[in-house]
């Protein structure tokens, strides 16, 4: 973890709640497409048409494969640039902090219990998008559940929420409150 006062990066750790739910979903999942491929291939074969069990099969393994590509790696704030950075496998989330209204460490209680809307709930870590009562609609990359913290922003009419899991939460929260204080000064 790489840290100053205006600077912080944080990898993304995952917990062993994660790596055994990754585990075992992708051994159950490429259990079932085995299964299903060695249905097809029973000389007394099922009532399903052809090609249905194959494509049905490759579904099942693609789909891991496409989560894989939204698995968070890391986090950065940079209060010199403005912004904060989450880095996914492919591509990445850059937050402005001109519109971070405000930033605060959230226990993991009050996002264990969200009902997931669209995203992972646990095969590779948590992330997409969640909603509940407390929090409202937002966006969810974590690893683990600790260490978490909540970035709350508003662009014009719109406001989003974001909830990262770090290892220094204290330092991440600290590096963005310092660069959004003078504006929030101002106000």
């Amino acid at each position: 973890m790489a840290t100053t006062n205006t600077f912080i990066e944080t990898r993304f750790r995952w917990s062993k709640s994660v790596i055994f739910t990754t585990i075992f979903l992708l051994a159950m999942i490429a259990l079932a497409a085995i299964l299903l491929l060695w249905i097809e291939q029973r000389p007394q074969r099922t009532a399903m048409p052809d090609g249905f069990v194959i494509g049905l099969s490759a579904v099942m393994l693609f789909a891991p494969v496409l989560t894989a590509l939204f698995i968070p790696r890391y986090l950065r704030a940079d209060a010199t640039n403005g912004h904060i950075e989450m880095k996914k496998v492919v591509g990445s989330l850059t937050i402005s902090m001109e519109n971070v209204t405000e930033i605060t460490e959230v226990d993991a209680k009050d996002v264990k219990n969200a009902a997931r809307t669209f995203g992972s709930g646990g095969l590779y870590g948590y992330f997409g998008q969640f909603r509940n009562k407390k929090l409202g609609k937002f966006t969810l990359y974590a690893t683990e559940m600790q260490g978490l913290v909540v970035v709350k922003t508003r662009d014009g009419h719109k406001s989003k929420n974001y909830v990262f899991s770090c290892t220094d939460p204290g330092e991440f929260i600290a590096v963005v409150k310092a660069a959004i204080k003078p504006r929030t000064d101002e106000q």
